[in-house]
């Protein structure tokens, strides 16, 4: 018996000493993350400052209201089908206690704690990849120097899927790391993993080549044809099951109008992709490398010094006799590097984060090469450098006291966004009532909590605006030419909320005209300019309740 006791407690010792350099990094990563959870949950702050949120916290919303009403087309109506159903659906789950309880903080609050573990996930999955070719000390150094990375904090205060889809994927490098080409159970993890990753966020296709190459590696590298078949065929397996697993993730894909939606909203994607949002000035590729990856992942010389790696590895993977998953990671790196380089014309951080967390998983075969104690001093030295050239950035990012950088808006300091909430307060205190529906244009500092009124009855403009989110006919037209006949316009008028107040920011294109040269399809603009004027001119039956330098508010009014 003692004997026994022994044994069990020297295993425990062994394990809980194996595990506790990365625990000493993980618990207060957790801590701290879980503490930014509940910063900021003021519907209004999100409105101004995460926009993202503030619609997802809407799409929530609506899909458990579709719930309740058994509405099932309602509840896959979610509305961002580049982001997999499936994400919105967890997040649903996890919320509905606190939408019946009619708690809007906590419907803020818990999707950012899942996020939030889905970001420890990732640092435990690079901890264990780490651990393949480091000591525990020097690899629980190097998920410490991941960090530093001011994108890891970034992305882990949002209610936003781009952290999951990035877990998923290192998990796919890790499971694959394991097999070492044996075609085993850890490729079959790995391929499920890969899938999920798509599933979270179609982004993660971009990442093909991980798994292609891994099948398809001796036949690359060597220049031959020959031994096909077995990797086509656990080609096409793999194929498959991401196919499969996508499917059972977004079952909306299986109806002819949920097809039509993913199919639209991909191909409005590639359009946001190429075009910066409709916005027509090129973004440069110094402002990609400065605002995407300077200020949020690595220094330029550093990442100059990553490039380096990665060509290095993939001239091993040519060259050398030795299978190496570093050499696949390099040209999986450098071909997305290059697509959101070239491809994308948007200097979006979050679109690197998949990248990045890969790509410095390169390191790795480096630091493999050098004694423990030059390890230790290199991680050392990379942390350090990230502490201080970074430092400045932390308590911004960590406690979500961020700008916000679409180029249309967000042209206000604090303090002038604060004199527009006053003003817009004052305007609306004694006029707008509890049924009343307001339309904003986004990150305007609206009073939604002081003014009572709930998440519905504040519409956000998206774009230029549209004659369908104020005129009844307008909006049947529209929505009729979506539906066809699977819906009449009787039912289609019952959805339609009519508008009683607008409240507009005066530097929107459609305000201020000058900027709508900046924009790429510029007849929508020029349509919005023209109801503006119709709304001053009282065309439209709205008339100007208040108005000052920044803001102007429309009042509807009837014969």
């Amino acid at each position: 018996m003692q004997n026994k006791f022994l044994h069990y407690y020297a295993f425990g010792r062994e394990h809980f000493l194996e595990w506790l350099p990365i625990i000493l990094v993980i618990v207060p990563v957790t801590i701290a993350l879980l503490f930014t959870a509940f910063l900021n949950t003021d519907i209004g702050y999100l409105q101004l400052h995460s926009i993202d949120e503030y619609v997802f916290h809407g799409s929530l919303r609506h899909m458990y209201l579709s719930l309740l009403e058994g509405n099932i087309s309602g509840l896959f109506g979610y509305g961002f089908y580049q982001y997999g159903f499936i994400y919105f659906f967890i997040n649903l789950v996890a919320v509905i206690p606190s939408l019946y309880l009619e708690s809007s903080s906590y419907v803020i609050v818990i999707p950012r704690i899942i996020t939030e573990l889905f970001a420890i996930g990732s640092l435990l999955a690079v901890y264990n990849i780490a651990r393949l070719s480091l000591e525990k000390i020097p690899a629980a150094g190097f998920v410490l120097f991941f960090v530093t990375l001011p994108a890891f904090w970034y992305n882990a205060t949002l209610f936003h899927p781009d952290w999951p889809m990035t877990f998923f994927l290192l998990a796919c490098v890790l499971f694959l790391a394991r097999d070492r080409w044996q075609f085993s159970g850890n490729f079959y993890l790995a391929v499920a993993c890969y899938s999920l990753a798509v599933a979270f966020k179609y982004q993660a296709v971009t990442a093909i080549p991980i798994l292609g190459l891994y099948i398809f590696y001796d036949q690359i590298r060597d220049v031959r044809i020959s031994n096909l078949g077995k990797p086509i065929r656990l080609f096409l397996a793999s194929c498959t099951t991401i196919v499969a697993i996508f499917l059972l993730a977004n079952p909306y894909v299986f109806h002819p109008i949920g097809f039509k939606v993913f199919v639209e909203s991909f191909i409005t994607n590639m359009k946001s992709n190429a075009t910066n949002h409709g916005n027509a000035v090129a973004v440069s590729l110094i402002d990609k490398i400065n605002l995407a990856i300077g200020d949020y992942y690595v220094n330029i010389i550093f990442f100059f010094i990553l490039n380096l790696a990665a060509f290095w590895l993939i001239w091993l993977f040519f060259k050398s006799r030795e299978r190496n998953l570093f050499s696949i990671l390099a040209i999986n790196y450098t071909v997305n590097i290059g697509y959101l380089f070239v491809f994308v014309n948007k200097s979006w951080q979050v679109y690197y984060l998949p990248v990045l967390t890969s790509g410095l998983l390169l390191l790795l075969y480096f630091l493999s090469r050098l004694s423990q104690r030059k390890q230790n001093l290199a991680i050392i030295f990379m942390i350090v450098v990230q502490i201080a050239i970074y430092a400045p950035s932390y308590y911004h990012l960590i406690t979500m006291s961020r700008d916000g950088t679409a180029p249309d808006f967000n042209t206000y300091s604090e303090i002038e966004n604060a004199e527009i909430e006053n003003f817009i307060y004052d305007a609306l205190r004694n006029n707008v009532s509890p049924e009343q529906y307001v339309l904003v244009t986004p990150y305007t500092p609206f009073p939604n909590e002081k003014l009572g009124l709930t998440y519905e009855q504040v519409r956000i403009i998206f774009g230029p605006l549209d004659a369908s989110s104020i005129d009844e006919e307008a909006y049947v037209r529209g929505q009729k030419s979506f539906w066809g006949d699977t819906k009449s316009e009787e039912e289609i008028a019952l959805s339609f909320k009519p508008i009683d107040y607008v409240v507009l920011r005066k530097d929107i294109p459609f305000i201020k005209t000058a900027r709508i040269a900046n924009v790429l399809d510029q007849e929508p603009y020029w349509k919005a300019a023209q109801i503006v004027q119709d709304m001053y001119s009282g065309k439209l039956k709205y008339t100007v309740l208040a108005e000052n330098q920044s803001v102007v508010i429309f009042k509807a009014y009837t014969d």
